[in-house]
């Protein structure tokens, strides 16, 4: 499988050499074999490599997913990532959003490539039902492709068979999420029950499937290059942030036309954007009936305006505070954490003197991120991060780079300095003691 990874790569110069690339690993066989074949490249391409992994908190035991895949980033020496839900009884969309937002936000502010995701063959086909059936257009039906803006997927040549006799081989560990089977979950269902099913009926269903996705994108591709060649013919004005039309053209389309333009443009100002059908048809219609100077903002940061003579569609992105580094730093009694201000190190009871301690489990070291929570020693509910920089008044320009010390849970322990986590806090029997130091 190696040997096939490998070839693809160089057929598609899909991960160009010496790239940073960060690397989204569940836990599961997928990804973990994901970390694997990259792993055995990585000298051989000059690839620079780290690990994300996000806890949905979707189950009582997903704190052990996050701990293998601290362990093998350990293990490969890898930097390591780790992000948290803090929000509960969210729908499958809501998951995936959240996972997304943190690792792409996460990409952004390391400065990496690209985010590797696992996905696989098999998970074309699911992607393609699940998309069908919820009423999605040409694009949702081929949706997992290659390459989506800055997200690679190297594994979809690879069926979901191939991937688990890799790992079986090479002896990978890895975990199985028990949620994947269970079919009131929507996708669950077209996974465990309508492919198999399909699978077992006809003959060569996999295979037929992919090669009809296949077709299917290389025809997207062709309708999108005829949409380009009427977007540059009616447009006034065409760029990243913005799209300004010709009016009068436009609003001269068929329905069928215009919707099609329309979803070009936001999907060529928002790669990714998954706008709902009842949204691009009212988009449309406003387009094509509103009187000048009318305005209409879309959820996903778009903002559509009638002009006197143009149309004008605008991205605005949503800006928010990022972090200068999130790795996540394991802290061990050889492994201290340090950056430009801090000095943070496990030491031994002798040493103990000015220390806090701890009740013992594994600890890491990130800095903050949104919606941070901490229980304060002598207070009671939680407070936010923000709020204890805010009263302890620790100036913007220093909360980016202060040390949050962590579970494997993602569990606020300590912020330095400023507040201890009542619930961690050692009860006399095992102690791990940590010292902070600040630098001059």
């Amino acid at each position: 499988m190696l040997t096939k990874f490998q070839d693809n790569l160089s057929t598609t110069n899909l991960i160009p050499p010496k790239s940073k690339l960060l690397v989204a690993v569940s836990g599961g066989v997928d990804s973990v074999s994901l970390m694997h074949l990259l792993s055995q490249l990585k000298d051989f391409y000059g690839w620079n490599i780290s690990i994300v992994h996000f806890d949905h908190k979707a189950r009582p035991d997903s704190n052990l997913d996050a701990e293998l895949v601290a362990q093998l980033a350990e293990n490969y020496d890898f930097k390591y990532y780790l992000g948290k839900n803090y929000q509960k009884g969210r729908s499958e969309a809501d998951l995936r959003k959240a996972r997304y937002d943190f690792m792409l936000g996460l990409l952004d502010d390391i400065n990496y490539d690209y985010l590797m995701t696992a996905h696989h063959a098999d998970d074309r086909i699911e992607t393609a039902i699940f998309n069908t059936i919820r009423g999605s257009d040409r694009h949702g039906v081929t949706s997992l492709a290659p390459v989506r803006g800055k997200i690679i997927r190297p594994m979809l040549p690879f069926s979901k068979a191939e991937i688990i006799t890799y790992a079986e081989l090479q002896d990978l560990p890895y975990r199985n999420d028990s949620t994947n089977s269970d079919i009131n979950f929507s996708r669950n269902f077209v996974r465990n029950i309508l492919v198999p099913q399909g699978s077992m009926l006809y003959r060569n269903f996999h295979h037929n499937f992919i090669t009809r996705l296949n077709e299917l994108s290389e025809l997207n591709l062709k309708i999108d290059h005829k949409l380009d060649d009427i977007l540059s013919e009616i447009s006034h004005e065409s760029g990243s942030e913005a799209v300004e039309l010709d009016k009068v053209i436009f609003r001269g389309f068929s329905e069928a036309v215009a919707t099609n333009i329309l979803v070009y443009i936001m999907r060529k100002l928002k790669p990714g954007l998954a706008a709902s059908r009842s949204t691009i048809l009212r988009s449309e219609r406003f387009l094509k009936t509103a009187q000048s100077g009318s305005s209409m903002h879309l959820k996903g940061g778009l903002h559509l305006e009638v002009g006197y003579d143009t149309l004008k569609v605008t991205c605005q992105p949503y800006i928010e505070g990022s972090n200068d580094d999130m790795m996540t730093h394991p802290l061990r009694i050889n492994r201290p954490f340090e950056n430009k201000v801090f000095d943070i190190r496990q030491v031994g009871a002798e040493s103990s003197h000015g220390a806090v301690g701890l009740k013992p489990q594994k600890l890491y070291v990130r800095y903050r991120q949104p919606g941070d929570r901490i229980r304060p020693v002598g207070m009671r509910g939680t407070k936010k991060l923000q709020d204890i920089f805010v009263d302890k008044k620790i100036s913007k320009d220093k909360r980016d780079f202060w040390p949050v010390v962590v579970n494997q849970e993602n569990d606020i322990l300590w912020l330095p300095g400023l507040a201890v986590n009542r619930d961690f806090v050692s009860d006399g029997e095992e102690t791990i003691y940590l010292k902070c130091e600040v630098k001059n």
